[in-house]
């Protein structure tokens, strides 16, 4: 999970309010206020900014392939979807969100789910409500079951999987501050057809464009599953945090699904990985050596762990292992011995050193003046990635 940065110049159709967002959003406005709740079809709304190919390939590439709300990579046959942060035309809430989405007959239900019908159909071209996100955290496909805390009377986590808990997003969109009133909750959204104003909303779901992930989450220590026997980790609301960041953390682990077992699988095989190799480099700093083939090894590896093109569950190991990251790149350029050194510059941005790292390895990989030594490094390299790579 990472902090995302939004488009920087969106097209007029999703830029709000320009002339073409304008002109859509009102053609919607007498499509809802026509409407009569007690009879009649619901007329369906046109989102034409949305709608576009072109548009939502940028929405994509934000993430760089990746799911903005989990940071795991999408590969294969599946395709990032283009997710409304603000549900667009069907709104589903619960009056306490805090209470847990329990499958029954593949229906997301807890007590009471009430429905706003045209939802936040003013915001449905707006590109700043609009993220990439997985299959998974959007509609909870691959439902393989969450790790929940269940313990012995000794207290000890022992990993439990609860495959009856469901996830997925959908067309929920979770709000605190709703008062008391005869000892019930109450939610501004009940009993509208639409969402006109959000001024006063104070949403309870993590929206990576506003939210840094490692100012509201944590993580558990790794563990093994009683149930499955593997590794893994579990997210968890930071401890430091305040109250309200805490139950917005809570909320968004709960419907998300930020516990399901696919994650805290490739979140232990990713801290493994760190681990490992931060010992490995300690150890070769220990022993003075500063060779080029056993650098370049490293400044890949960790590049490839925490690359944003092609690391899995991106983000993660960021506040526990980014220290890593100038300490190679020291080493590199007053230890060892290379011709490429003038790729690193001075920057602390954790991602643009990733980027030097990668840059560097790539040059002495590809470098023809390294003979035989660059078919070793190549081969010994490319080892250490596909081990990385199959873990995850």
């Amino acid at each position: 999970m990472r902090k995302l940065t939004p488009l920087a110049n969106p097209a007029s159709s999703v830029t709000k309010g320009s002339e073409d967002f304008s002109v859509a959003v009102n053609e919607n406005k007498r499509a809802v206020d026509s409407y009569i709740p007690t009879g009649g079809d619901k007329p369906s709304l046109s989102f034409p900014g949305y709608n576009k190919e072109s548009f939502k390939k940028e929405i994509r590439q934000i993430s760089n392939g990746s799911c903005g709300y989990c940071g795991s990579r999408v590969e294969g046959g599946d395709t990032v979807t283009v997710e409304h942060y603000r549900p667009k035309a069907k709104l589903n809430f619960q009056i306490n969100p805090l209470d847990p989405y329990i499958q029954k007959n593949q229906v997301k239900v807890s007590g009471a789910t009430i429905s706003c019908m045209f939802g936040y159909y003013q915001d449905g071209d707006d590109s700043n409500n609009m993220l990439p996100s997985c299959a998974s955290c959007n509609k909870g496909n691959g439902n393989s079951g969450v790790y929940i805390a269940v313990t012995n009377q000794d207290g000890v986590d022992r990993g439990f999987l609860d495959k009856k808990i469901s996830y997925g997003k959908d067309s929920f969109f979770p709000l605190f501050g709703v008062p008391r009133v005869a000892g019930s909750l109450v939610d501004h959204r009940y009993q509208l057809l639409s969402v006109d104003d959000t001024s006063e909303e104070v949403p309870l779901l993590f929206n990576p464009y506003a939210d840094d992930p490692d100012d509201i989450f944590d993580y558990k220590k790794l563990i093994v599953s009683s149930s499955t026997n593997h590794a893994l980790i579990k997210i968890r609301p930071r401890k430091g945090a305040t109250g309200l960041q805490k139950i917005k953390a809570q909320v968004s682990i709960n419907l998300l699904g930020l516990n399901r077992k696919e994650l805290c699988h490739k979140r232990a095989i990713k801290y493994n990985n760190l681990k490992r190799l931060t010992g490995d480099f300690s150890i070769s700093i220990g022993k003075g050596d500063f060779s080029l083939i056993t650098w370049v090894k490293y400044a890949q590896a960790f590049s490839s762990e925490f690359s944003k093109e092609h690391s899995e569950v991106v983000g993660f190991g960021l506040s526990g292992y980014s220290w890593m990251l100038p300490l190679i790149r020291k080493v590199i350029v007053n230890k060892v011995n290379s011709t490429n050194l003038t790729v690193f510059s001075n920057s602390d941005e954790v991602f643009d050193m990733v980027s030097e790292l990668n840059r560097f390895s790539s040059l002495e990989l590809d470098s023809p003046n390294n003979g035989d030594l660059n078919s070793d490094l190549r081969s010994d390299t490319e080892k250490i990635v596909s081990l990385a790579m199959s873990d995850s």
